[in-house]
Order: C-alpha cells, then sequence, then structure tokens
C-alpha cells in the first residue's frame, strides 16, 4: 500500500544486506519525464499500471532489491518475475496508520479508479499482497524503520 514504508524500509534493508536498491515508482517517473500524478491526470490508472508492469518486466533484478509501487500486484507477470528472483516482502501496515502516514493523497500518484478511497483500495489489494508474500511483516515488527529492516533481513536469513 502507499504509505506502508516500501522504500524507507527497503533503503535501509539493502544497505544492510549489501544490495542495490530501485524504487519503481521513481523508474517510471524517470523513464517517462513525469511524476505518478501527472501520468495520472494526463490518462488514467490502468495505463500507469500498465507502466509499472512495463518496469519490473524489463529491470534488472540481479542482487537487486526493489520497491514496487503499490499496484504492482495487479501485474501477475510482474510478481511472477519478481518471485522467481527472490523473496516478496509485505509490509503489513493496518489502514489506520495507512490513513494517518498519508497527507497527500490527491498528489501521491495512487493507481486506482476514480472515487476510490483507502479503505476500499486497501480492502482490494491486501489479499493480492498476502497471496505474493514470502515474508510478511507484522505491525508490531513496525517500531523503527531500522527494526523493520532488521526483522526482515533475519526473516530472510
Amino acid at each position: 500500500m502507499p504509505g506502508a514504508g516500501k522504500s524507507t524500509v527497503g533503503v535501509v534493508l539493502a544497505k544492510q544486506l549489501g544490495l542495490n536498491f530501485v524504487d519503481s515508482d521513481l523508474l517510471i517517473q524517470v523513464k517517462h519525464g513525469r511524476t505518478l500524478q501527472d501520468i495520472l491526470d494526463t490518462t488514467d490508472y490502468l495505463h500507469l499500471r500498465s507502466l509499472e508492469e512495463e518496469v519490473l518486466l524489463e529491470m534488472s533484478l540481479h542482487q537487486t532489491l526493489v520497491a514496487t509501487g503499490g499496484s504492482a500486484v495487479y501485474s501477475d507477470a510482474g510478481m511472477k518475475r519478481l518471485a522467481a528472483a527472490g523473496p516478496i516482502v509485505f509490509i503489513d501496515v493496518s489502514l489506520t496508520e495507512i490513513q494517518n502516514r498519508i497527507t497527500n493523497e490527491s498528489q501521491r500518484g495512487i493507481a486506482r479508479p476514480p472515487g476510490m478511497d483507502l479503505e476500499a483500495l486497501y480492502a482490494e489489494r491486501r489479499p493480492l499482497y498476502q497471496r505474493w508474500a514470502s515474508v510478511t511483516v507484522p505491525a508490531a515488527a513496525q517500531t523503527s524503520v531500522e527494526h523493520s529492516a532488521s526483522y526482515i533481513a533475519d526473516q530472510l536469513a
């Protein structure tokens, strides 16, 4: 989910594990020279999802920790490629915490149908995250970024 801490924890975890770090949302923005929100404003959420799938299928995964966009789970091809490259981690943050963390929702570039709120998005995506997860980071393990990263590293060992 947006606001779960994928990029924040991912950077710290990549350092702990000695891996490269890539944020697929940033790759989309660099490749297209626009923010995710601008892409959504000028096209639609399905187009953004297709750009995310394209990036997931093209990027190098060698010795790389990837923080995906929250909508990556809609791409079976992208998720199968990630799963073949290594474990998939689901940072399981409560809906309330997500709502508290996201203060700029209208500028966040969240790939969802018009009018869908975070609650409905959470309900739709959470089972998909659970389906693909090799490791789930429970809310109790999220006391700090460093603790979350160490918890994940321990689970992957």
